[in-house]
């Protein structure tokens, strides 16, 4: 659970088309279900406080985020859900175990590989097979193609994205 803490602005001149905004209170809004992406949270509240809140008088904008253990704070005025993701839905672990290998880290500067044996999981709409839970659960975002690349590290140059390492994630068949 997250809590986004709020800054609200009162605009005093809305009435004369005249924009002078004040800062004013703070706020919260405490989001519930939340996954490991904080900025899907936030993304989630912009949204609320754009349907439910901000107008041409009043506006709430998220200043910061931090994990919550309850429900209560100074000004909550409100507690939102993050929505189910549908994906999560679609993926069925099955018994069939494989190999594979993760990268993984000891003092987060060096790296090396190690081989884990890991259940397949099977997207449930196409029933194409894969060694990570998450390329199951997106498998339909990706159009049920049986390999994609993933890519690692970058950088960005002249506005164009340039990974710094590409993996051709592929699929174990069908189920």
């Amino acid at each position: 659970m997250l809590r986004v803490n709020l800054q609200a602005m009162e605009n005093y001149g809305a009435d004369t088309g005249d924009n002078y905004w004040k800062m004013k209170f703070g706020a919260e809004i405490i989001v519930k279900g939340t996954d490991d992406r904080p900025a899907n949270a936030m993304a989630l509240v912009v949204n609320h406080l754009a349907e439910n809140y901000n107008g041409d008088m009043f506006r709430y904008y998220p200043i910061s985020w931090e994990i919550a253990l309850e429900e209560t704070g100074n000004n909550v005025i409100g507690v939102i859900e993050m929505p189910v993701k549908e994906a999560v839905k679609q993926s069925v672990t099955t018994d069939t175990k494989v190999t594979t290998t993760m990268m993984e880290t000891s003092n987060g500067e060096t790296w090396h590989s190690k081989d884990i044996e890991v259940s397949l999981t099977a997207c449930s709409s196409c029933g194409l097979l894969w060694d990570r839970k998450w390329q199951a659960e997106s498998c339909e975002e990706r159009g049920h193609v049986e390999s994609f690349p993933q890519h690692y590290g970058g950088y960005v140059e002249n506005d164009v994205y340039k990974p710094s390492k590409t993996y051709i994630r592929k699929s174990y068949g069908r189920a």
